[in-house]
This record gives structure tokens, C-alpha cells and sequence, in this order.
């Protein structure tokens, strides 16, 4: 059987309708425009968000350019990684006990005395021994001539090569890497015991078997 035919009615509006209408039709043509400019630029709940993520990613991407989160990120600072930046007792044994460093050095050279107050001043017991031989501790870890600095240092098991922060040195002693030791070549300016500004980025390499086998860290 097909479908019943009906006569539909329009529904009549009601005197709401009919205000509604009017007061429509009131809106001039400008009005009307700058209603729908103003809902254009009302931005979606989920465009403010994207629009905060996009911010948000620019600001961190710039800080981390211009160098912000880098540890030496403060120049020409001796002491700019101090005790505050590292755990309570970072250089003390278990049983109490200072950790023993031997520092070799030219008995002339002011900045590895300087050095050593460094380590000394941040939980150390560090020995200097000035010698006119302190080539030969480099020569018997197989430290390059060009990763070489005024001192050579001897904490356990590892070669701490020139003015190295001990920030570094602490990442290397609580990861214990299957190195020989880590080095920071010449003697850079603002680095811990040389005077000075920090001017250049310190790029501190892993030595193994008198190779560079990667970047240890980059301050």
C-alpha cells in the first residue's frame, strides 16, 4: 500500500516568532557585519591552545639557543658550578672519607695551584705534585697532544685532564663510564682556576686507549 497522503500545514509563527523576526530585520547592514567580524576573531578554545603550544615552543627553542639551560651559561665564572649544584657529600666515600686526588703539574705553573684550592675547597683531598717530568703522567695515560692541558689529575681509576668543572667530574664518577678519563685541552679563559671571562663553549671529550671516542660534555 503506498503512503496515506496528508495536506502538511505550515505552522503558523507565534507573536515570539513574529518579536524575533522584527527585531532581526531591525540589524542594519553594518550592524550585521560587525557581528560576524567579531565572531571571526574569537578564537576556538582548541586555537587558544595551539596558539599557547606554538608560543610556548618558540620561547623554549630560543632559550636553548641562546644558551640558557647550558651549565655555562654564566661567564666568566671560577666558581659558577659550586657546592649548591651538587648533592650533599658528592665527593665523600661511604666511609666518610674525602676522596684522594693526585694532580700532576709544572712546579711553576699558578693556575694548577688554583685548581687545586678548586678541588680542595669542594670536598678533595688533592696532592699536587710539582714535577719537571708531569709530561710523562700524560704520556702514560696516552693523553693527545692535543688534548692536553697544564695538569693532568688522578681520581680512581680515571685521568681528569685540565680545568674541567666539577660538575663533570661529578657526572663522570656516578656514571662510571668504561673510559680512560675526560680532557679539556689548553687552558680556557674563565674555566675553574684561570682568570678571566668565559668566551667559547668547553668541549670535554672521552679518551679511550688515546682515542676521542665521543663528547663527554659540552659546558
Amino acid at each position: 500500500m503506498g503512503k496515506s497522503s496528508r495536506s502538511i500545514k505550515k505552522k503558523q509563527p507565534t507573536n515570539d516568532s513574529d518579536k524575533n523576526i522584527k527585531n532581526y530585520a531591525a540589524y542594519s547592514k553594518s550592524d550585521l557585519l560587525k557581528k560576524k567580524y567579531n565572531e571571526s576573531q574569537s578564537p576556538s578554545p582548541n586555537g587558544r591552545i595551539l596558539r599557547w603550544v606554538a608560543v610556548a615552543s618558540t620561547v623554549f627553542i630560543l632559550l636553548l639557543i641562546t644558551g640558557v639551560f647550558s651549565p655555562g651559561s654564566n661567564p666568566g665564572s671560577n666558581d659558577f658550578i659550586n657546592n649548591e649544584d651538587l648533592p650533599v657529600n658528592t665527593f665523600t666515600q661511604a666511609n666518610g672519607e674525602k676522596i684522594s686526588v693526585v694532580l700532576y703539574s709544572s712546579p711553576t705553573c699558578g693556575c694548577c695551584h688554583e685548581y687545586v684550592d678548586y678541588l680542595n675547597e669542594n670536598g678533595f683531598d688533592t696532592f699536587q705534585k710539582r714535577t719537571e717530568d708531569y709530561q710523562v703522567i700524560k704520556d702514560e695515560n696516552l693523553i693527545p697532544e692535543e688534548q692536553r692541558s697544564c695538569h693532568t689529575a688522578i681520581i680512581g681509576d680515571y685521568f681528569i685532564e685540565g680545568h674541567i668543572p666539577l660538575l663533570v667530574v661529578y657526572d663522570l664518577l656516578s656514571k662510571n663510564p668504561d673510559i680512560d678519563g675526560i680532557s679539556l685541552p689548553g687552558m680556557p679563559s674563565g674555566s675553574p682556576g684561570m682568570s678571566g671571562e668565559k668566551n667559547s663553549v668547553w668541549v670535554i671529550s672521552s679518551l679511550l686507549n688515546g682515542q676521542i671516542i665521543n663528547i663527554f660534555a659540552s659546558v
